[in-house]
């Protein structure tokens, strides 16, 4: 799934180094020229760890390092810690989403950086998958208990995976990726966008973690449901109902990531010939000026011979 965008992902230059030479480059890109950017602090923008969401840490030890288990079966702790693994990792790429809206997006937009248009090309439905992915790591937060433990995850996961709305944003999204990713590497080119990205970048709450990063993120995070899902699976209790519900909804994961596949493979394979018939246009209008100019001589010396 993510072969596709390998290429495009930028080439990991010393930023500084990078936007110093950029300063010696006059190439303008697709960003709007509206006055000098002004570089906010990091005060200025709006993030804050007021958001509990952006205060989640990296690291979570196991469920079972932190929680007594003398009273629970072996299956179910490890049954435990895989689904402890999930909720903490959903956190993760809520946060990353989060940062994508709040330390990129919004800032580029505000300081003029970037226009509206620009804006919808790199991030398009980021606003939409926040919403919906906050929403669904609060229903998981919701399940678990004083010690964090899990009853029951079936429905939890039922209801997002089969609300149809995952599938249309994220298909969406995905489908634009590659798109993104060309439109931020032309970009990079220009010396505002460039300079401000590095201010944006070096926010602490951004942790290092820069712009060509994070677009991928809610690809990478809808390959990885499937793999965790299948975890829970196994360790969960056979022949009950939320074995079975479980199993529908990796059945349900699967196929979703299996249309998302095929729609990005589809939307490429009608980019590729698009770009294809543009270098065939261009070769011809190549030739035909080509052509032009070559009977430009001979039309000038019969005129002169005419003359003489």
């Amino acid at each position: 799934l993510l072969t596709i965008h390998e290429e495009l992902i930028l080439d990991e230059e010393d930023p500084l180094a990078l936007v110093s030479a950029l300063r010696r480059s006059n190439s303008v890109d697709d960003v709007s020229r509206q006055g000098p950017v002004t570089l906010k602090s990091h005060q200025e923008v709006n993030l804050s760890l007021t958001d509990v969401d952006l205060g989640t840490e990296e690291e979570n030890p196991p469920w079972s390092a932190r929680f007594c288990t003398n009273n629970i079966q072996p299956e179910d702790v490890k049954r435990q810690d895989v689904i402890a693994e999930f909720i903490h990792t959903e956190k993760l790429f809520l946060r990353n989403l989060i940062l994508l809206q709040k330390a990129y997006q919004e800032p580029l937009l505000l300081r003029n950086v970037i226009t509206p248009a620009l804006s919808n090309r790199v991030f398009l439905n980021l606003a939409a998958l926040v919403e919906m992915h906050r929403g669904f790591k609060n229903d998981l937060v919701g399940l678990q208990n004083g010690n964090e433990y899990v009853e029951s995850l079936g429905p939890c996961l039922t209801k997002f995976f089969d609300n149809p709305g995952f599938q249309k944003e994220i298909v969406k999204y995905c489908i634009n990726l590659t798109d993104s990713l060309m439109v931020l590497k032309e970009n990079m080119r220009n010396t505002d966008f460039a300079t401000f990205l590095l201010e944006c970048e070096s926010n602490p709450l951004c942790r290092r973690k820069h712009l060509k990063e994070l677009l991928p993120n809610p690809m990478q995070r809808v390959t990885k449901y499937p793999l965790l899902i299948q975890q829970i699976c196994k360790y969960t209790l056979p022949e009950s109902k939320e074995k079975e519900t479980i199993s529908e909804c990796l059945t349900r994961i699967k196929t979703i990531l299996n249309n998302i596949n095929q729609e990005v493979a589809k939307a490429e394979s009608q980019r590729i010939e698009k770009a294809a018939r543009a270098r065939l246009l261009s070769d011809n209008i190549s030739r035909d000026i080509g052509d032009c100019i070559l009977n430009v001589p001979v039309f000038c010396s019969d005129i002169k011979q005419e003359v003489s």
